[in-house]
Parts: C-alpha cells; structure tokens; sequence
C-alpha cells in the first residue's frame, strides 16, 4: 500500500502534507460549508465532531494530503488517492479532492495536483485517474485543464445515495 510520503511537498502557494490535530478548525470551517463535501462525495459537516472523525481518519489511513495555504497559515482542502482497481496492472492512482469554497477558481487543486505527480511518479505510478460526478463542472474543466482525459461515464451513487451518472478521467503522468 502507498502512504503519504515523510517529507512534504513544497510549490508555489501551498504545501502537501500529512494532517496533524492542529488542523482540526480549519478542516471544520472549510468542511461545514454545504457543496464542499458533497462534490467530492460526502456530507458537509454538522458539527465539530464530524470534522474530528474525518481528521482522525485522515490521520489513519495516511492516504489523505492535507493542503496547506502558506500565506493563511491553514488547512484548505484534502487530496487522496488510491490504486485504482480498473486497471490489472496496479500502475494507475486515482485521487480525489476537496477545496474550500473561498479557494475556489484561484487554481489551488490545479497547483496541488502538479505538485503531486512527482510523488506518484516516484512511487512507479504511470497514470493518474478521477471520478467525478457529472453535475461536478469545476472539477471537469480542472481535470481538462490538467489534460486529464474522459474515458467513460458510469452510475454511481451521491451522498445521499440516490443515483447519479459520474465520469471516469485518466492522465499519463
């Protein structure tokens, strides 16, 4: 299994890193907002504990960065990742994000991706793949920006589990 790396990673206007308890009131403010969680397909949070469970569990399964704004000096959005099980030959990551709202078309998740891909690199990893909801259109055009391109679409369930189409992405990296 592929963990966070030891070492964070560094760009321009954010850092990539594991989650420490610190990071619990900003990942609470930023997940409490309706439409965040639910585009990368969970509830937003009700309460602190919720944001809590999340943290506990980020800190768990160590396959979640924590995205860290330098200049506020705060948690601002998740990206995970996990070898996607579609293809045999366990050379393809799929990752998926969170981003808080005020973060929202400044190119943070653009610049967290990019600054990734040398880590999945480093780990043998040869593509890069998402799913994402249809109705998710800032998280497609990302997805095109960063030259990820649409494979297919399938049925999926939303948060409340009612089904909804979604989009397979892949980028060689």
């Amino acid at each position: 299994m592929i963990e966070l790396p030891r070492d964070e990673i560094k760009s321009q206007r954010i850092i990539l890193r594991k989650w420490i308890d610190s990071d619990l009131e900003a990942l609470y403010e930023f997940g409490k907002v309706e439409g965040v969680g639910e585009a990368a397909g969970w509830h937003h949070f009700l309460s602190e504990y919720d944001a809590r469970d999340f943290l506990e569990m980020f800190k768990s399964l160590n396959t979640v960065f924590c995205i860290y704004h330098i200049g506020d000096e705060k948690a601002i959005g998740t990206l995970d990742f996990i070898v996607d099980k579609d293809y045999s030959d366990g050379k393809t990551m799929c990752i998926g994000y969170s981003l808080s709202k005020n973060y929202w078309g400044r190119e943070i998740m653009k610049e967290a991706i990019e600054a990734a891909i040398p880590f999945f690199k480093s780990e043998n990893m040869s593509r890069l793949s998402a799913n994402v909801y249809s109705t998710n259109a800032n998280s497609i055009k990302l997805l095109k920006k960063l030259d990820f391109k649409f494979m297919y679409e399938f049925e999926d369930k939303d948060v409340n589990g009612r089904p909804i189409v979604a989009r397979k992405f892949v980028k060689e990296i």
